[in-house]
């Protein structure tokens, strides 16, 4: 269970690490419309995912966990718009890296632990969930950057 997830993790950031490293910054920036984000900022959103998801994986082994997350306030006030593309593509990878060593490490009891993700009602999901969840919510952000 939890291994399937470490191995697609692994499998994912060093598939598109290798496409990531390639693109060209100019057509990153580009946003679609006014209130839509650029593939920068989409990659700049995958980047929060990775610290709020590395704050949940770390502090559910210890205690109870309710981080909310809100993905427009954290592009906005990161400003990845204006960020540095190579250094936003390194950080990506090394987040995710680091929550594989999190996750490997991670004892199976804390696989079925509860994790508190609702923000206006309690929505509690299972740790295993959650990292099952991480990755899915990855790919699919990284097809939609590289589907256009």
């Amino acid at each position: 269970m939890m291994l399937n997830v470490i191995e697609n993790l692994k499998k994912t950031i060093e598939n598109y690490n290798f496409l990531l490293v390639k693109v060209n910054e100019e057509a990153f920036t580009k946003k679609p419309g006014p209130a839509k984000w650029s593939k920068k900022e989409e990659l700049g959103h995958l980047i929060d995912s990775a610290q709020n998801n590395i704050q949940r994986f770390i502090r559910v082994q210890y205690e109870h966990v309710h981080i909310l997350y809100h993905p427009d306030n954290w592009v906005f006030f990161n400003d990845y718009q204006h960020a540095n593309l190579k250094e936003m593509v390194i950080l990506w990878h090394l987040l995710n890296k680091q929550i594989c060593n999190i996750l490997q490490r991670m004892e199976p009891e804390v696989y079925e632990k509860m994790i508190d993700i609702g923000h206006e009602m309690p929505n509690q999901k299972t740790t295993l969930f959650i990292a099952e969840d991480y990755v899915l919510h990855m790919r699919h952000h990284l097809e939609n950057i590289f589907s256009h």
